[in-house]
């Protein structure tokens, strides 16, 4: 049996000053993609995680296992990570042979960030 999906949202704080996931929003975003995928019922799991090493790139969520990667995150951008999520879940899911959904997405930052 496939390890289950899960998207992982990076919620590290760093000190003052300082890019982070966390001063970009990243636990607002990760509240509503636990309300959404409920909400949905998608059977798939929301867990926090303290860093991907990309602060720079924040706020960040990543699919797992081995899925998409997505950057400069903001809650427009949550209905293609849920998207992206389920095409996962059924790529994993699948019988062996299909082609894998894209890996990595960065989403240009919003002016001004």
């Amino acid at each position: 049996m496939p390890m289950p999906v899960t998207i992982l949202v990076c919620i590290k704080e760093r000190t003052a000053g300082k890019t982070s996931c966390a001063g970009r929003g990243a636990e607002a975003l990760m509240a509503e993609l636990e309300r959404l995928t409920a909400v949905k019922k998608l059977g798939i799991e929301v867990e926090p995680l303290r860093c991907f090493g990309r602060c720079e790139e924040g706020a960040n969520v990543r699919i797992a296992p081995g899925g998409a990667f997505f950057h400069h995150v903001t809650t427009e951008d949550l209905p293609a990570i849920l998207d992206a999520a389920v095409a996962w879940k059924t790529f994993k899911e699948a019988p062996p042979g299909g082609a894998p959904p894209p890996l990595e997405k960065s989403i240009p930052p919003a002016p001004g960030s």
